[in-house]
């Protein structure tokens, strides 16, 4: 922290394993699926776009910004330790002092841009090429508070809807078997059957429509429509308690403390980690009726594809590249230096009359040599 060389050798030898990083994700349709999910959902906040960046990013990122961004960002007052297990209490807190308490402070700055909602009907759609292995998928997403008495009661709504076998969704879409897909968390999977193309483009028709259509219904509607019962109620505490003790063994303790402290306050963990055991059955469905509708809702598609139709965009040429043949066009004539005072422009205009037509003749030598007519005709108006 701060006194890390960003050297040159470094970025060139973790180029390539950033970048194989990148790949595999490209490669993966749940990874597609959820960039482009995020990247439709979210207008300004950095959100929307992945950490590991574009690859033209990874592979010409500039030492100079590395260091930058280390510099800015790498400080004790933009960081947070968490030291679990059996220690000497004043011993240790006295080491984080001398360690880091001597590093002078460089705030980063803070993000200030907020996406409130979804606008009706966002979608995005993902392809890539030769993955029959894969099953279409389908993917949805609504925006929530992060710090919000609503936020256990979706964290219940999230766990009676997609609990595997006894949610909701895999009730309706796998046990009642919605013509092709299943269902794997918020998304749809329309499998390929063994008929062959025709086959395939039955199910991914019938797939999106109908198991796109009902996993939508049932997030949106089904707890409002039935409240969730006792049973499921029961079940979504038992999986909260479970949950919650997996969580408290020293290392996920740890980390799972740092997600908290990093939304403001570790005492959070404690204020939202608990209140499962508590929240009632009316409190998940209203709050599944004020997140999860249409009006904020994201959707996307994802399409495994023989031969996507992809447009290869070649890189910019040099400027030099671009004017090598370059030949300017021959000198215009550039005209008089004219003043537009009303005294000159009645001491050069000339009036003549063709009959009835009234013509004003303003004479002097235009950029190029050009002409400018303008002619305004007046109407009498007729009542009837």
């Amino acid at each position: 922290m701060t006194h890390s060389f960003i050297a040159r050798k470094d970025l060139d030898s973790e180029m390539t394993v950033v970048r194989n990083e990148y790949e595999k994700g490209e490669n993966d349709p749940m990874d597609v699926l959820f960039k482009r999910l995020l990247a439709a959902m979210y207008d300004w906040h950095s959100y929307g776009k992945e950490t590991i960046g574009a690859r033209s990013d990874i592979e010409n990122v500039r030492i100079e910004n590395l260091q930058s961004f280390y510099r800015t960002y790498y400080q004790p007052d933009n960081a947070v330790l968490i030291i679990a297990g059996h220690f000497e209490l004043d011993r240790t807190l006295q080491l984080v002092v001398d360690t880091f308490g001597r590093i002078p402070s460089a705030e980063a700055d803070p993000a200030c841009a907020v996406d409130r909602g979804a606008d009706p009907g966002r979608r995005a759609h993902g392809d890539r090429a030769s993955q029959r292995r894969h099953p279409d998928r389908f993917g949805r997403l609504s925006h929530s508070a992060g710090r919000s008495t609503d936020a256990v009661a979706l964290s219940a709504a999230a766990d009676i809807l997609g609990q595997t076998p006894s949610g909701r969704l895999h009730h309706e879409l796998v046990r009642k078997r919605a013509r092709g897909p299943g269902v794997r968390r918020p998304d749809v999977a329309a499998r390929p059957g063994r008929g062959g193309v025709r086959r395939h483009r039955e199910v991914r028709r019938l797939g999106r429509a109908r198991g796109a259509n009902r996993l939508i219904e049932v997030v949106e509607h089904s707890l409002v429509q039935t409240t969730p019962t006792r049973a499921e109620m029961d079940r979504m505490r038992r999986s909260a308690e479970t949950e919650a003790n997996a969580r408290w063994p020293i290392p996920g303790f740890g980390v799972t403390l740092s997600d908290y402290i990093a939304q403001g306050d570790w005492r959070l963990f404690f204020c939202c980690a608990t209140p499962r055991k508590r929240v009632e059955a009316a409190d998940v469905a209203a709050a599944t009726q004020r997140y999860l509708r249409r009006d904020n809702r994201t959707v996307a598609v994802f399409l495994p594809e023989d031969k996507p139709q992809r447009a290869e965009i070649p890189p910019p040429l040099s400027v030099q590249d671009m004017l090598k043949d370059f030949t300017p066009h021959a000198t215009v004539e550039a005209g008089e230096r004219f003043d537009p005072t009303p005294e000159n422009i009645d001491a050069r205009t000339k009036v003549v009359h063709a009959g009835d037509l009234k013509i004003a003749l303003l004479p002097k030598k235009t950029k190029g040599a050009t002409v400018n007519v303008a002619m305004a005709f007046h109407f009498g108006v007729c009542r009837l």
